[in-house]
């Protein structure tokens, strides 16, 4: 049971399913934009956050060009992940700070950092702060000296574990199974088993 921690999340696969809706973003212009049959290679352990780029078997400038037209219009379709919002009051009422980290990218044709706040608010998830465009999200976690990270990203969980020594949670998906494996790390399936 977590009390009076600082528990740093990320956003995109951890508390909403991002990857859903961006794939079926991903497959529309692949179809209509790029004009090219629908073909989707299996991934399991990707590190990548252009997994769906890898399914698909984009190249750099098909990545670009979704970006492009994409960008962040998709952000606002995604919703949480079931029982989110219930146990992230809960971990909050614990007197638990919440800081959510998010790789998300600035985009010069819209605020995405407001755009994320207000679909957080607007889907009562509970935060304390909200950063966005952190990749590398070690500096932000000590910064924030948070007690527990969670992500579901193998990559970044490694990392802070082994810089900052505290507690990690990998919030399992389709695409990192095979991470899952790692004895190191504690696995997330759904938001009920953190309490």
């Amino acid at each position: 049971m977590y009390n009076n921690k600082k528990i740093a999340i990320d956003l995109d696969d951890t508390i909403c399913n991002t990857s859903k809706v961006i794939k079926k973003f991903a497959k529309n212009f692949h179809l209509k934009v790029l004009k090219r049959k629908y073909k989707k290679n299996k991934l399991s352990n990707v590190d990548d956050y252009f997994y769906f780029a890898l399914e698909l078997g984009w190249n750099n400038d098909d990545v670009t060009k979704f970006f492009q037209t994409c960008y962040p219009y998709y952000l606002d379709k995604v919703k949480p992940l079931k029982n989110v919002k219930k146990i992230l009051l809960k971990l909050h009422n614990m007197n638990n700070e919440i800081h959510i980290i998010s790789a998300r990218h600035y985009s010069d044709k819209q605020d995405v950092y407001a755009i994320t706040k207000n679909w957080l608010i607007k889907n009562k998830i509970t935060f304390d702060t909200l950063d966005i465009g952190n990749k590398e999200k070690r500096d932000m976690v000590d910064r924030y000296k948070c007690d527990l990270f969670i992500d579901d990203s193998y990559k970044n969980c490694i990392e802070i574990k082994q810089y900052l020594g505290i507690d990690v949670i990998l919030f399992c998906t389709k695409y990192n199974q095979d991470y899952q494996r790692n004895a190191d790390l504690k696995l997330l399936k759904n938001w009920n088993e953190i309490l």
